[in-house]
């Protein structure tokens, strides 16, 4: 339930500092093309919270696999990275925050190559396939990814030297 809380508290302030930076005096609370599939602002932003707030879920209860002792940190990790990285990546993908230009490539390839009938292209939301937009979502998602598990690192570090000070002393009586 509290990851459910934060993931939605985090959608509130990341749409806030969007409707900051973009600058012209308005608030996003969707996507178009998310108010567009819903037909109101209300009903697509009902949608990101209970999407976003799953997310939190799945981050919450996937950042318990650091507490599994038979799990090396790197492995913990790559497992945690995995997890959240496709989660996160799905969730944006039905918010419509990043381009659909892989997805509907590979809906596009897919009809050609196997010959078989999946809609048009035209179906699904349709950019131009660019391979920079990729990357650039992957950066950005590793820089944050980065930043957060070195503050839990470097906060889990501080409080187990805090105990072996602790324990030291004791022994020392």
């Amino acid at each position: 339930m509290f990851g459910f809380l934060i993931g939605v508290v985090i959608l509130y302030i990341g749409s806030i500092i969007v409707a900051l930076v973009v600058g012209n005096n308005q608030y996003y609370g969707a996507k178009e093309e998310l108010v567009v599939l819903f037909g109101s602002i209300p009903m697509a932003m009902a949608f990101q919270v209970l999407t976003t707030g799953i997310l939190g879920g799945v981050i919450g209860g996937i950042s318990t696999i650091f507490h599994y002792e038979k799990f090396s940190i790197l492995k913990a990790t790559i497992i945690h990275f995995l997890v959240v990285g496709s989660s996160f990546y799905f969730v944006s993908y039905i918010n419509y925050w990043i381009k659909h230009d892989l997805i509907t490539q590979f809906f596009s390839n897919m009809r050609v190559i196997l010959g078989t009938f999946l809609p048009n292209k035209e179906v699904f939301y349709f950019y131009p396939y660019t391979f920079g937009s990729l990357m650039v979502y992957l950066l950005l998602f590793l820089g944050g990814y980065i930043t957060f598990w070195l503050i839990i690192f470097l906060n889990m570090r501080i409080k187990i030297n805090k105990v072996n000070a602790a324990l030291k002393k004791k022994n020392k009586n």
